[in-house]
């Protein structure tokens, strides 16, 4: 559980955004880092850190990717095919 508090503590963080063309976007190579330093050591190996570290960015994404959508009007399925 600790990762992800980690994890949303650092995607909160302003200083890990950037500005390109006007929009702002996440810097995922400091996001890395904050994770990695608060909790790799809770992990057998890197692989298994960055087993959840993905699962967690994916899950951000999509969820993100999805407001977007709605924020557009357009009609997200939320039904699984």
């Amino acid at each position: 559980m600790k990762l992800a508090q980690t994890f949303a503590k650092a995607i909160q963080d302003p200083n890990n955004w950037y500005k390109e063309d006007g929009m702002s976007r996440v810097n995922w190579n400091f996001i890395d880092a904050d994770c990695y330093m608060a909790c790799a050591n809770e992990y057998p190996n890197p692989d298994a850190f960055y087993d959840e570290f993905n699962a967690l960015c994916d899950i951000y994404c999509a969820t993100q990717n999805s407001h977007a959508l709605q924020m557009n009007n357009i009609l997200v399925d939320t039904v699984a095919a």
